[in-house]
């Protein structure tokens, strides 16, 4: 069922914001757990979850900052991943990419958006 009311949806959109600050990529789907799975490693620069900042919700929408996460050689990035740290088992949530091989060293740029209907 949609939301109807406009500051339940902001409400609802801000707290996603606040938990949901490190922006990540995987190889492979998620489960519905907060174990992250097949989520990239290596590279120089090494890949790591870059944080991002969320503005102000809006009519149920949030958008966070730009990032841009290092891509080890030879990865198939499938699926972003926000977790609510740098590092370990901490996935929030996580959504399908365009598929994309990375035959050298490369970066990916991100900029997360959530839209609660």
């Amino acid at each position: 069922m949609p939301m109807s009311v406009v500051t339940s949806k902001n409400t609802m959109a801000t707290y996603y914001g606040t938990q949901a600050t490190q922006v990540g990529l995987a190889t492979a789907a998620q489960s519905t757990t907060s174990t992250v799975t097949s989520e990239l490693t290596g590279g120089s620069p090494a890949y790591a979850r870059v944080a991002t900042t969320w503005g102000g919700a809006s009519a149920g929408v949030i958008t966070g900052s730009q990032v841009t996460i290092n891509v080890p050689t030879t990865q198939t990035v499938t699926h972003a991943l926000l977790c609510t740290a740098a590092t370990g088992a901490t996935l929030f949530d996580w959504c399908s990419v365009t598929s994309t091989t990375y035959n050298a060293q490369g970066s990916a740029i991100i900029t997360p958006t959530f839209t609660i209907t």
